[in-house]
């Protein structure tokens, strides 16, 4: 792993730290967000999802290719945008996918397989964790309970998991994005023990 490998492992983990911070307050003080939690916070995990599906920038694709796909990523994000009117989220996908970006194109000889496998375990670690924390999510209903007030104010006419026990996803971020900080951090410190 090169110096500018392991720098991008301590910018991704760096980005990771105040999505941590925002489902963390979301979760401990929900009255005061329930904008996040309903919405913000939902738009994070589709983001999250659209990330994982953009992962072969790690690989280190060719130019040319590369921005065709950035561009066809901007137009979804573009649309993200418009349709959730929240700029902020869609800004730190793109600082995230930037920083993916980056670290692909640092990568000269690159082992594909070894890429492939990192890639491999953040899908793994993604869907992992949405499904235990989705299995555990009367659990977390039971530590962290919302009030009336708070569930009240989900969008009119929205169902599901996250919207009927919204502690499921501010769960998930928390445990999602702190695993991937730990990992990245991890990554860093291999780098620096082997000079």
């Amino acid at each position: 792993m090169s110096l500018k490998e392991s720098t991008s492992s301590i910018i991704a983990a760096a980005f990771n730290i105040p999505i941590i911070a925002m489902f963390t307050y979301a979760l401990l003080f929900p009255e005061q967000n329930t904008e996040f939690i309903f919405g913000f916070g939902v738009l994070i995990f589709l983001l999250e999802l659209m990330n994982i599906s953009s992962s072969g920038f790690a690989l280190g694709p060719k130019a040319g290719l590369a921005y065709v796909v950035l561009l066809f990523y901007a137009v979804f994000i573009g649309m993200f945008g418009f349709i959730f009117g929240n700029w902020a989220a869609i800004g730190l996908f793109v600082a995230s996918m930037v920083g993916r970006f980056i670290q692909g194109i640092g990568r000269k000889n690159i082992d594909r397989k070894k890429i492939g496998n990192e890639i491999g375990k953040q899908i793994f670690i993604f869907l992992i964790s949405v499904f235990v924390i989705i299995f555990l999510a009367p659990l977390w209903e039971i530590i962290f309970p919302f009030s009336a007030e708070v569930l009240a104010e989900k969008l009119p006419r929205s169902s599901g998991l996250f919207v009927e026990i919204p502690q499921t996803l501010l769960v998930w971020g928390i445990s999602y994005y702190s695993l991937m900080t730990i990992l990245d951090l991890r990554k860093a410190i291999l780098c620096w023990k082997k000079k």
